[in-house]
């Protein structure tokens, strides 16, 4: 069967497409940034999928009318958060969980920072967090959505954390 220009374009995406929304949806975080380098909010919506043993992420960046799909990989772990980490003055003895609560914590605490961000949750409450985090980390931090659970493992909530602070939007799969 031969395929023209046309369906090549046309089908080869819808494949890809199908590909990633084939493989079970595992989280999605919906946020709006309104402290951007753009006039107009960005809506932020990221997805992460179990394919197999690995994991990707699929994050569509909507500002006004232009959208934008980009795929990459992703990672899921899953660590304890100390009651009292915070005072570990030792930054390098906090766990990654620790660290993503502890800047949200700084980020929101800050007077000159005082309601440009939130996580939407009570950090110091944080005992145990799953981190879904969207390709690689590097000296800048990383993009994750933090899953936070209390002292009797139930759900608080997730944000979005590492280069941006929100609150994920509760919304189903």
């Amino acid at each position: 069967m031969k395929l023209n220009v046309f369906q090549i374009l046309f089908l080869v995406p819808m494949l890809f497409t199908a590909n990633t929304n084939a493989s079970p949806l595992l989280k999605k975080c919906a946020v709006s940034l309104k402290e951007t380098d753009f006039s107009k909010p960005m809506n932020l919506t990221i997805r992460i999928f179990s394919k197999g043993r690995a994991f990707s992420a699929l994050i569509t960046q909507e500002i006004g009318n232009e959208v934008a799909n980009f795929n990459t990989f992703a990672s899921i772990s899953e660590m304890e958060v100390r009651q009292n980490f915070v005072n570990d003055s030792n930054r390098s003895e906090l766990n990654r969980a620790e660290r993503l609560v502890r800047h949200a914590m700084v980020l929101t605490s800050e007077p000159m920072m005082k309601g440009a961000y939130s996580a939407g949750i009570d950090l110091s409450a944080v005992r145990k967090a799953r981190l879904y985090t969207v390709g690689d980390a590097n000296k800048m931090g990383s993009t994750t959505i933090v899953e936070a659970y209390d002292q009797k493992d139930l759900l608080l909530g997730s944000f979005l954390g590492g280069f941006f602070l929100s609150p994920c939007k509760m919304n189903k799969l």
